[in-house]
Order: C-alpha cells, then structure tokens, then sequence
C-alpha cells in the first residue's frame, strides 16, 4: 500500500484512480500516452473517446495491470479499492510485486473485452464459472451463480449449458463474455469496445444492465 497523493485533496470515498504525470510507451519506445492529471470516479461509467491510436487501449492496459507501459519514474496511478485502502500501481512492475498485481486483478478486476478471449475448449457454463472457481467459490455456488447469469442475460436454456463457444454466434459470444465478466464480485469493470460485436438491441441491453449495476452499488 503506498502513501495518497500529496499534492491534491482526493476523496477516497468519491475517487477510482487519481492519475499524475502518467507517461506510457511499450519496450521504452516512443511515448503513446501522456495525462498530467486524470480522475476517474467511483460508481460510475466512464467512457474514453478519441481516434484509433490516441491511447485509449494503452490506458486501459495500464489500469488493468497487464501490461506495463509505464516509462516514467514520476508517474502515479493511485487505485483506491476502497475507503481506506490505497495502492500506487504505477510502482507494482517489479519481478516481485507479480502476486501481488494478480491480487488485484483477482479481488477487483473484472474485463469485456471485443475478441471476448472465451476459453474454446470449456462449456458456456465453465466459462462464465470460471473466474469465480478461480477466486476458490464452491464449484456448485460458482455454477448456480453463472446458470442465473446466463439465464438473466442471455436467455441461454439448460440445452444449451454444454455448448462450446464455437457453438454460438458471434453477438452470443460477446454477450458470453459479459455474463462471465459481471458474473464475479468486482470493484472495476473495464470494457474495451465490449459491445462492439452485438447489435444495437443487445448493447442498449447491456448497457442497460451495467447502468442498473452501478446504481445498486450506490445504494450499498
């Protein structure tokens, strides 16, 4: 855990990541990514837009501690899980500090990702269990968790559990990929074009939902 910022007054009650003088560029090459300062709340979505190559995915790879792009020793990245909990994750690049990075990622991370990154060789079900078989669930509370999510979200019947991804059409799989994203407790959802494959009915569903996520997590 690192000391808060000393410079700004940041609530931690209000405050995502509070980012300064954050300098990214893969294998020390050309800088892709410059923000001198950037807040990112709590209990809300946050979109980035700008054309292709301004750095939007490098961002998001950075938040979401895989990859490391930080190529400044003066860059901060303050994550703040919660009220009284603080990490710089800008610092957390060392060969030692790997447990601790997959800790985050396991506690608070959650991802959608465009290409959906569906393991071919599981079930629809195994697939959206998975993360949550990963945190140690009970298998049979990871799976009755999925079965309510593939239900709710998308309508998939229990003729269709066993299906592999390749089974299903591409606006199934990236709907797949979302239930096995909201599946798990998280702190963070990142999406990178997450409803980039779905048609307009089925991203102003999800959409839909993710809004209604965030306001019940406001109510807690």
């Amino acid at each position: 855990m690192s000391d808060q910022p000393n410079q700004h007054s940041v609530d931690p009650k209000k405050t995502l990541f509070y980012i300064e003088k954050l300098s990214c560029s893969y294998n020390e090459g050309k800088p892709v990514l410059d923000a001198k300062e950037l807040i990112i709340p709590k209990r809300k979505i946050t979109v980035l837009l700008g054309p292709s190559g301004s750095g939007k995915s490098t961002l998001l790879e950075t938040l979401g501690l895989m990859t490391q792009t930080v190529n400044n020793e003066s860059s901060a990245i303050y994550f703040y899980p919660t009220d009284d909990h603080v990490h710089n994750i800008a610092d957390m690049w060392g060969e030692d500090q790997e447990d601790e990075r997959y800790e985050i990622r396991l506690l608070y991370y959650s991802f959608i990702f465009q290409s959906t990154n569906l393991m071919p060789n599981f079930s629809a079900l195994e697939n959206v269990g998975l993360t949550e078989l990963i945190q140690n669930k009970p298998e049979s509370e990871a799976y009755f968790n999925a079965i309510e999510s593939l239900v709710k979200n998308l309508s998939v019947t229990s003729l269709s559990y066993e299906k592999k991804p390749f089974e299903f059409s591409g606006g199934e799989r990236q709907r797949l990929a979302f239930a096995r994203a909201i599946n798990p407790e998280f702190t963070v959802l990142f999406g990178d074009e997450p409803t980039g494959n779905l048609d307009h009915f089925n991203s102003v569903k999800l959409m839909h939902f993710i809004r209604e996520f965030i306001a019940k997590q406001r109510e807690n």
